[in-house]
């Protein structure tokens, strides 16, 4: 078993137990992952957090058009649930068949950090990706609560992104940032929501491709 990070091949080292965090990019990456479980138990306690998301839902449409006018493009959000942040567009939940649909836009909001194989996204080949209300494993908050960090939540969490780690992941599989904001501090009235916990990354596919 190795310690190298997925995203960078470079080393590892423990930050918890069994969390290790990349020494050049900063991922956070387990060398064993569990199969979460997507019951009851956590469909209620995302149901609690609905009225914060809608507040999010703003902030996340209103970034994204500064840098593209989806409303008229084939956009797919992938890993959608409820379905409420993109109504009127495509959406597509972990584990159903695969979409088999060209998208000019392809959006995951909290989503890429509960994928343990990033790379399954990139078969899409969209012109635009849409990270956002991602966790930022070198924020603030996950620097100074280190293993107590509440956007830990192994495991549902399978990855820890940084900027650094999710760049370089878009970067290899042709795509630039375009764009990289730290939303929701202003709405949200938990305490533990330090400025720059959560990123929100858009990208586009070069002209190479």
């Amino acid at each position: 078993m190795t310690n190298l990070c997925p995203i960078c091949k470079d080393q590892g080292i423990y930050w918890t137990d069994t969390l290790l965090k990349c020494i050049h990019c900063g991922h956070g990456f387990y060398l064993e992952n569990e199969r979460a479980d997507y019951g009851p138990k956590y469909q209620e306690r995302r149901k609690q957090g609905i009225p914060e998301r809608r507040k999010q839902y703003i902030e996340d449409r209103r970034i994204l058009l500064k840098y593209v006018w989806y409303v008229d493009k084939k956009v797919l959000d992938y890993g959608c649930g409820t379905g409420e942040f993109l109504a009127d567009k495509d959406g597509y939940e972990l584990g159903d068949p695969r979409p088999q649909d060209k998208y000019d836009l392809v959006v995951l909001r909290g989503v890429i950090e509960h994928i343990i194989d990033p790379s399954e996204i990139f078969t899409l080949h969209p012109e635009y990706f849409y990270i956002c209300s991602t966790p930022d494993f070198n924020s603030p908050g996950a620097i100074r609560d280190k293993e107590k960090w509440h956007l830990i939540e192994y495991p549902y969490h399978l990855h820890q992104y940084t900027a650094a780690s999710l760049n370089l992941l878009f970067q290899r599989n042709g795509y630039d940032l375009i764009g990289l904001h730290y939303p929701y501090n202003i709405y949200q009235d938990d305490p533990k929501a330090y400025p720059g916990n959560m990123m929100n990354a858009i990208f586009k596919r070069t002209n190479k491709q």
